[in-house]
């Protein structure tokens, strides 16, 4: 499905439309003919099918009435933003799948009841890379962990110097306790496991135990010499 957002004519489009597909890179908004995506099933392709399979069919079957309603009246009071960049309103199907599918990634049994903070604010690290170290959590600013219990950090494959835009595939680096993140410096990626003279990109986001979750930030660095 496309979105679309009407200006003079159209001012953005994203998704597909007929056999076309809309997205943006860094050189900005893209289109290309579509072709059917393959499922090669990694492992990693059938553990986040199995984990939304399984938060869908606790939706269906294993939450009442009464919980249903709790994510959906906390759904009615939450704004998101869509690709495009515009807010929207979720739907409390939508809050409970995102709530509860970051907490299995973290280890953390599923809620049944809607958060009461469910959108917490972003973690904001400044990374360096420390030669012979790897690329660390060097600050983290203005972060309030009041209601953060973990930070999940991604990583993209080594990039050139030059990339300044990084869309993914992303690949798992570690879960941290909030308490083990802000300690810093902490090494996210050891020197060994670095490409010299090239750009990394690292996803973070935010999550409580009670299914609060953060909108994900992302962070570039730049490595050199990494001996």
């Amino acid at each position: 499905m496309a979105l679309v957002k009407f200006g003079g004519g159209i001012a953005a489009m994203s998704g597909k439309l007929g056999g076309t597909v809309f997205s943006r890179n860094g050189a900005g908004a893209i289109s290309k003919n579509w072709a059917k995506p393959t499922y090669p099933g990694s492992a990693r392709q059938v553990t986040a099918a199995g984990r939304m399979s399984t938060v869908v069919t606790e939706w269906q079957q294993g939450l009442t009435n009464a919980q249903r309603a709790s994510f959906n009246n906390k759904a009615a009071t939450v704004s998101f933003r869509n690709r495009l960049g515009d807010d929207f309103t979720p739907s409390g199907f939508n809050l409970y799948v995102r709530a509860n599918t970051h907490l299995i990634i973290v280890g953390q049994s599923m809620v049944t009841d809607a958060p009461v903070t469910p959108v917490l604010g972003m973690f904001t690290p400044t990374l360096a890379h420390v030669p012979a170290t790897g690329v660390q959590i060097s600050a983290v600013g203005n972060f309030d962990d009041t209601l953060t219990d973990f930070i999940r950090a991604y990583e993209s494959a080594p990039c050139t110097l030059s990339t300044n835009y990084f869309k993914g595939p992303w690949i798992p680096n570690a879960t941290y306790a909030v308490a083990a993140a802000i300690a810093v410096p902490v090494t996210i990626l050891p020197s060994a496991s670095i490409t010299t003279n090239s750009a990394y990109f690292f996803r973070f986001v935010s999550v409580s135990t009670e299914g609060g979750v953060s909108a994900e930030m992302i962070v570039r660095c730049a490595v050199g010499d990494a001996a």
